[in-house]
């Protein structure tokens, strides 16, 4: 499937422009006087998938299984690295993205998911002083690719540029398994993305027979004293939550249903 069609499909797929096409059309079926309880039916089931999405409880349900699926790399020191870390060659970090501020240092252009994988893999590559750094992520309109931001903001934290490779062509998690497999080939490498993306991202990756530890990161499940249930800053990140799971759950279905009928 084209990439431009695969956007467009996963846009309106998502829960908000559903539920805003959904309230659209209950509103004109209304207005146009024929089917009026049809279209109260549907404002009613999009307005009752907004608050069920938007709950704490319902978007820690959903997201929960993709974040969990795979352990964090704990802590380590490099005289103690387990078997299946040491013996990776290469550190993979999958894109996210990045603002265009040129006043500003690679670290702070990138957004909080890209800092967080980053960050990660910066961390990883400290304790195997071997391996390359894999940045992935496209440039759009002529500016700089994502892949180079990483890449600037891996060297801003003292990574040495010999150690980095970008591959800045890749314009989603498929067409990134597709360029590093090329250039790893089956050679184990350590993946670092977010947690709730890992479960889709090694499927994929080890689906082109790549040798893959998954090393998650930027979760957004914490356990912490501060977490209060019924703060209104609560509904957005829950609405996140639902939205990102929900995204994950239609690309792992697609995946399948084109591995069985496709």
């Amino acid at each position: 499937m084209p990439f431009i069609l695969k956007k467009y499909l996963s846009f309106w797929l998502m829960p908000l422009p559903l539920c805003l096409g959904l309230l659209v059309l209950g509103t004109l079926l209304i207005w146009s006087k024929k089917h009026i309880h049809t279209g109260k039916y549907i404002i009613s089931f999009s307005l009752l998938v907004f608050l069920l999405l938007s709950n704490t409880t319902i978007s820690t349900w959903l997201i929960l299984p993709l974040e969990y699926k795979y352990s964090a790399i704990p802590a380590l020191k490099s005289e103690t690295l387990p078997y299946a870390l040491k013996r990776c060659q290469f550190i993979v970090i999958l894109g996210s993205s990045n603002s265009e501020d040129k006043d500003r240092s690679a670290l702070n252009r990138l957004s909080g998911t890209g800092l967080s994988r980053l960050t990660e893999a910066v961390r990883l590559a400290n304790l195997l002083p071997d391996a390359h750094l894999i940045a992935s992520g496209p440039g759009y309109n002529n500016h700089q690719s994502h892949a180079s931001v990483l890449a600037e903001g891996a060297v801003e934290l003292q990574i040495q540029k010999n150690r980095i490779l970008k591959i800045d062509t890749a314009k989603d998690t498929e067409e990134e398994s597709i360029a590093i497999h090329k250039i790893v080939g089956d050679r184990p490498i350590a993946l670092v993305t977010t947690a709730w993306h890992m479960p889709r991202a090694v499927f994929l990756f080890k689906s082109r027979g790549m040798d893959v530890l998954p090393c998650p990161t930027d979760f957004t499940i914490k356990n912490t004293s501060e977490n209060n249930h019924f703060e209104l800053n609560q509904i957005n990140a829950s609405w996140s939550r639902s939205t990102w799971a929900i995204h994950e759950y239609l690309g792992i279905l697609w995946i399948e249903v084109r591995s069985h009928f496709i």
